[in-house]
């Protein structure tokens, strides 16, 4: 559903329409997300400067593709080139025309070596779910590499791209609309700034590291890490600098203390009936001071098989684990740098949502009422240097965890020979994150 992906033009880079990295479409389809588009970086293609729009979810016209890679002039806006999911590191060529400047009533084209016609049709109000616009109506006529035909219809919106879509194929028709649209990335949110005092303090902690008295220096760490994630600055810029080996060495395990992303587990709502799917929801959010690669669930993410890992657990009040039985073939699709998610201070994402592969557990269905408890640990491999646990109870279900991956067959760490995956590999907070817990009850 090609024209979806058009929604990108108002964004790109060239006459009219301004934007920067991070420009996110949202879409749903009745009341659920079904596709996300969001510029991500320019790269040189064949000595062209394109944008690269990361597709999360499907639709008919782009395929199977998870990234395309779009140029903009003064004559419109094409492809050069998309990522599929089969293969997704190596570009395959693209020659569709999306659109030709300037548009009017009654103009036509049709691009080079794909059947692909467009057609713009006229320019009138439509109303979207993100609000109503003033848009250009354009139908376009493709069929894939099947030659099944794809009649669609896309409403273009100055200032905001294409905000809504229909799509016909073999008689079934679908609508899309736009749901939100960001022009621009929301703000970093930094770590909270220290008051004058609370500086001062530091100052005097970070001195006393270089005490002679061991319990002094103890004392010390300990205090700095009771005074929070505002102390982090601070500590990043002074472990740079330290000279002293043994205090460089404490600083980093203060840092590592503040672990840079957190999983959180929300309920939807506090009841439901028995038969009805799970109500939970579960966020990973960023909650350090410098930008984050996260990888989302994968395919086989949450049988443990591959990594990230994605344990979920759900357990009634007398502590029975609740579970279904599942059937996966045995292979995996390999670890692609369009697998991984850029957060920045503040940001999150849902790990299961649009785009990825979701946990088999949220097809389960309670068959009878009572009490139910949700969690979910996030393993991405083992982290540089082991933070110190949370609880006693953190590390009896870590060590559950263990035992149950090593049934499920460990794949070994998180790891690859490709340069652009390692330098992503770099940015992912390694370790294993532990959600809270949620209740739910569940009734007649």
């Amino acid at each position: 559903m090609f024209s979806v992906l058009m929604a990108v033009l108002q964004g790109l880079p060239g006459e009219g329409f301004p934007s920067e990295d991070g420009a996110r479409w949202s879409y749903q389809e009745g009341d659920e997300e079904a596709l996300v588009l969001e510029l991500s970086g320019v790269q040189e293609i064949r000595g062209i400067r394109t944008h690269r729009l990361r597709v999360r979810g499907y639709a008919a016209f782009l395929g199977e593709r998870r990234a395309l890679y779009l140029v903009q002039d003064r004559d419109g806006l094409r492809e050069a080139a998309y990522a599929g999911s089969v293969s997704p590191d190596t570009l395959q060529s693209g020659s569709r025309t999306f659109l030709k400047f300037p548009l009017a009533e009654g103009q036509t084209w049709t691009s080079p070596h794909t059947p692909f016609a467009a057609t713009v049709l006229k320019r009138e109000f439509v109303s979207t779910a993100a609000g109503g616009f003033q848009a250009w109506k354009v139908g376009y006529v493709t069929k894939d590499c099947y030659g099944e035909r794809a009649d669609i219809l896309a409403w273009f919106a100055s200032e905001v791209g294409f905000v809504k879509v229909e799509e016909t194929v073999k008689s079934k028709r679908r609508v899309l609309e736009l749901a939100s649209f960001l022009k621009h990335r929301p703000r970093s949110v930094a770590a909270p700034d220290l008051t004058p005092k609370e500086l001062q303090d530091v100052g005097g902690l970070l001195r006393t590291l270089e005490s002679e008295s061991v319990d002094a220096r103890v004392s010390a760490a300990e205090e700095l890490r009771r005074m929070g994630r505002g102390v982090i600055p601070v500590l990043e810029r002074s472990s740079k600098s330290a000279r002293d080996a043994e205090v460089r060495s404490r600083l980093q395990d203060i840092l590592l203390s503040f672990r840079p992303i957190e999983c959180v587990a929300r309920l939807k709502k506090p009841r439901i009936k028995v038969g009805e799917r799970l109500p939970v929801q579960f966020r990973i959010h960023n909650v350090s001071s410098q930008t984050v690669q996260v990888l989302p669930s994968l395919d086989k993410s949450d049988i443990g098989s591959r990594y990230p890992k994605y344990l979920m657990e759900i357990v009634d009040d007398s502590g029975e684990r609740q579970d279904l039985k599942l059937q996966r073939c045995g292979s995996t699709n390999a670890l692609s740098a369009v697998d991984f998610i850029e957060l920045r201070p503040g940001e999150d994402l849902d790990p299961f949502g649009i785009g990825t592969f979701r946990h088999y557990l949220f097809g389960w269905k309670p068959t009878r009422p009572g009490t139910y408890h949700v969690r979910l640990v996030y393993d991405v491999g083992t982290p540089r240097k082991p933070p110190p646990p949370e609880s006693l109870e953190v590390e009896r279900l870590l060590a559950e965890l263990d035992r149950l991956l090593e049934q499920l067959g460990n794949r070994g760490e998180l790891e690859s020979s490709d340069p652009e995956i390692g330098k992503l590999l770099e940015a992912t907070p390694r370790g294993r994150f532990l959600s809270n817990r949620v209740r739910f009850e569940v009734e007649e």
